[in-house]
């Protein structure tokens, strides 16, 4: 989706237009006297893009100020609310009164043009930002306290004005806590349920008002609002089992304080003792990790900047603060988490309790009060660009567990491409994952060597398989359109054999044939980008998994040592070249795969290229319907060998000298947990002697990971049968009891042991035989060329050389009747034909002529090609 307002980067954290928030919060205006930047200087941020001056910063306060006034009847909907309702609840339903005063709604209910969308929705949107704060603060003081609101003060900026009308803390230094939590939690990006709810509701043209309902339902859900409460809840509990004892970090470590747990090492931290308490009950620490993040959180840091100046004494403080030097180094020991580091939540209900806001079920409140400015910030701009509704696809839960399959298919064979040996890797990106899974399953249902690689023998019209695993169409599914035989013949087929294969098929099997090469090849050319990216990171001498990062850094220096400027090598600097262009138009591709190119072609050259293909089209339609077949069989022939080739390329690279060890491991990771997983779920709850249980299991197994077995064993088959062995055949044996599942196992091992010969020994064998095909057109072009001599020498020049069948038989019943001479022809008709005579003879010569202009002997044209060289009338004599 699009979110114009902020990004959120993993090692970074989340910036408000490009400002991180230690940028934001240094730039941009703050109140006189204070630290911490204005949150109307973040609104503006936000929907400009600019950073604002004082000056206007105080003009956004003003503004605020002109629109914070609260209708009565929205003051007395809230007052009709029992006190004991939600806050969350009590400021949606405010929300929904304040609509009745929408400016856009009211706007488009007469009538507005598409393009002052925006502009009306701007004036609604900052209606919601001034008159939120009061509604929150009428919703604290009638909930927790006397329900008397203080004035409004227009001497305040925005965030102050929030604060004193809380009416609990007059002081300074809270008004400045206010500050910096609503600048902070101002926005997060557009996914998160909040803002993605208020951005779905507005795409159907909804008003800032219904919008942002829709959104604070949303903020109210536990697992989207309430973390700094949790997080605070939390800190309170352990504060309690500490038995009231100061929790600084000296005091940690004292054994004296062990006594709270019981028998405690005395060598352990009070409180990674606690952590460590809190994990093994299965339960988890709030407040640390997060689901983007891959760093201490900068929102957490900021807040503790300020607490550090404004409450190092407070315990709650302290023991935050212990929590940020413990716990982290307990949640790397696990190992479990990819970030062990506190995020703001941990943070945020500290300094609120501090400054005696204490009612926990508010806090979601003011969280709101602060995210009030992004997704408003959001909807300014999904009006001005014009963001169409959203309605997302939605599938039935087959379809999506089909979609899941495919996706687990595709990375099994990722992993043969970008980390198998070269030769391997290229003969999965054409030939399909069915070269590596095909050998396995032949093996263990005793399928003969020459039935190998077609699906046919595996499927269900083959009732000789004592294992019937799949049907014809699942592999065809999972493994690939076409089968490895059909893909390798393609490829080997000369041109003779193809004009012989169709002249054997009905136009309608040739037809079939050209929808299923062309299904196929779609399908490839993604596997061999997949397979040129890791031959041009192969030159770079990186993994296939580098980012874009280390594949500039790698090219930066290597085009310092090889240009030929600094005495390099040229043509190394030129194939550096192509290499980084492969790479950067990979990349794009990769991130829009289904979208135009940035530099789009010029509009007339498009023009000039959609007109050209219209043409060519046309022509094909012009042929009849059986030449047309023919010639896509043709061009379908052509294009597979040409993937060949490409695919060899490819692998030619990836051979050279930089090229990198092949790479086991991934392959291997995802056997284990594929193996203890099914060792888990299935085989555990196996009953003992169960022999026809445990051959389901094992046939369930192999349906679910014959892919991943083949995969592992290419990339280390001595690890792949010693975790079979060991987590899986042992265990099965040992439920079940029987020798036939033992011999089976035994069978499984064999199998999987075979699969890298047999895939090496048939990619050996379509070398051969395509380098015999070469040979033999070779060899069959040379006696061609040398019998045509021996005709010429003759002074023969009436047909192809070699041709005696086929083709050459109807160009030998024109020869015959050449020979018998014309037929008699009616008076009227004997001067014309006497005209016309050389030209008839030219026409009736089958194969070769020779024209000649007034440059003399011009041109030889061969069979069915003409060629126009020049408009000039040209004498024809036939020879």
């Amino acid at each position: 989706m699009v979110t114009e307002t902020s990004d959120l980067d993993a090692n970074k954290g989340i910036a408000y237009r490009h400002l991180s928030l230690y940028e934001v919060n240094t730039k941009l205006p703050k109140a006189p006297g204070g630290s911490v930047a204005l949150p109307e200087g973040a609104f503006w941020l936000l929907v400009t893009g600019e950073e604002p001056s004082a000056e206007e910063v105080k003009g956004m306060t003003e503004e605020l100020h002109k629109r914070a006034t609260i209708p009565a009847n929205v003051m007395t909907t809230i007052d009709s609310l029992p006190k004991e309702t939600h806050p969350m609840t009590q400021l949606s339903v405010a929300m929904l009164a304040l609509q009745k005063d929408s400016k856009f709604f009211k706007k488009y209910q007469e009538g507005m043009k598409k393009d002052d969308y925006w502009s009306y929705a701007l004036e609604d949107c900052l209606d919601v930002v001034a008159k939120v704060p009061i509604i929150a603060a009428k919703i604290y003081r009638r909930t927790f306290h006397d329900g008397k609101l203080p004035e409004y003060d227009p001497k305040l900026d925005w965030a102050a004005n929030f604060a004193q009308m809380l009416g609990i803390n007059q002081s300074e230094d809270f008004k400045e806590a206010m500050r910096l939590y609503l600048m902070l939690h101002a926005d997060h990006e557009g996914g998160n349920v909040s803002a993605h709810a208020t951005h779905l509701v507005g795409s159907a043209l909804s008003d800032p008002y219904y919008a942002w309902a829709a959104g604070l339902c949303g903020l109210a859900g536990p697992l989207h609002g309430l973390a700094n409460q949790e997080c605070l809840s939390w800190l309170l509990d352990v504060q309690k089992q500490l038995g009231g004892q100061k929790p600084t970090k000296e005091r940690w470590a004292l054994s004296k304080m062990l006594v709270v747990f019981g028998n405690s090492s005395h060598s352990e931290d009070l409180m990674t003792d606690f952590a460590n308490k809190t994990l093994k009950e299965g339960k988890v620490i709030p407040g640390f990790g997060h689901a983007v993040l891959r760093n201490t959180d900068p929102r957490y840091m900021l807040e503790r900047e300020f607490a550090l100046k404004h409450c190092t004494e407070d315990p709650l403080f302290q023991l935050v603060d212990s929590c940020y030097q413990a716990i982290p180094p307990v949640l790397l020991k696990q190992g479990k988490v990819k970030n062990p580091f506190p995020n703001v939540d941990a943070h945020s209900g500290q300094l609120m309790h501090f400054y005696n806001l204490k009612e926990q079920n508010f806090y979601t409140v003011v969280f709101a009060v602060s995210r009030t400015l992004g997704v408003m910030a959001q909807y300014i701009w999904s009006r001005a660009v014009s963001l169409p509704i959203e309605r997302p696809k939605s599938l039935p839960l087959d379809e999506l567990m089909i979609l899941a399959k495919k996706h687990r298919w595709q990375r099994e064979k990722g992993l043969v491409i970008n980390y198998a040996d070269p030769a391997t890797a290229a003969g999965t990106a054409v030939l399909g994952l069915g070269l590596v899974v095909l050998p396995l399953l032949s093996k263990l249902n005793q399928i003969q060597a020459e039935e190998t690689f077609q699906y046919k023998y595996h499927g269900e019209t083959n009732p000789r398989q004592p294992l019937r695993l799949f049907t014809e169409s699942e592999l065809r599914q999972r493994l690939g359109s076409l089968d490895a035989h059909c893909v390798a013949k393609e490829i080997v087929m000369s041109t003779e054999e193809l004009d012989e294969h169709m002249e054997a098929s009905s136009m309608e099997e040739t037809d079939d044939e050209v929808g299923r090469i062309q299904k196929w090849r779609d399908s490839v050319n993604g596997h061999l980008r997949s397979l040129q990216k890791r031959s041009a990171l192969a030159f770079l001498g990186l993994p296939p998994d580098s980012s874009m990062n280390d594949i500039n850094a790698v090219y930066k220096k290597m085009a310092l040592e090889l240009h030929p400027d600094k005495g390099g090598d040229p043509e190394k600097f030129q194939e550096l070249q192509e290499m980084k262009e492969r790479l950067t138009e990979i990349e794009k591709e990769e991130e829009n795969p289904d979208g135009k190119k940035e530099n789009e072609d010029d509009p007339e050259e498009e023009e000039a290229k959609k007109q050209k293909e219209k043409e060519e089209e046309e022509e094909k339609n012009r042929l009849p319907p059986n030449e047309r077949v023919k010639k896509l069989r043709m061009e379908v022939h052509d294009n597979t060998v040409r993937l060949w080739e490409k695919a060899k390329k490819s692998r030619d690279e990836i051979v050279g000298e930089k090229a990198l060890k092949t790479n086991a491991q991934p392959a291997l990771n995802i056997l284990r947990l594929f193996v203890d997983r099914f060792v888990a779920s299935e085989i555990k709850t196996l009953r003992h002697d169960d022999t026809r249980g445990a051959e389901a299991k094992l046939r369930k197994f192999l349906k679910q990971g014959a892919e991943i077995l083949c995969v592992a064993a290419l990339a280390d088959v001595q690890a792949t049968l010693s975790t079979l062995a060991m987590h899986f055949n042992y265990r099965l044996i040992a439920r079940s009891g029987s020798p036939e599942i033992k011999n089976r196992c035994a069978a499984l091992l064999e199998a999987v042991g075979e699969v890298p010969r047999n895939v090496e020994s048939f990619l050996q064998q379509m070398e051969a035989d395509l380098a015999d095909q070469k040979e033999r057109d070779l060899r069959r072009k040379e006696e061609r060329a040398a019998a045509q001599r021996r005709r010429e020498a003759r002074g023969d020049f009436g047909g192809d050389a070699g041709e005696t069948t086929g083709a050459a038989a109807p160009k030998a019943e024109a020869k015959a009747k050449a020979k018998a001479g014309p037929k008699p022809e009616p008076k009227a008709e004997k001067e014309s034909a006497k005209e016309t005579a050389a030209p008839k003879a030219a026409l009736e010569a089958p194969v070769w002529l020779l024209r000649l202009n007034g440059n003399g002997w011009f041109f030889l044209l061969e069979r069915s090609r003409i060629c126009n060289i020049h408009q000039k009338p040209a004498k024809t004599c036939h020879q």
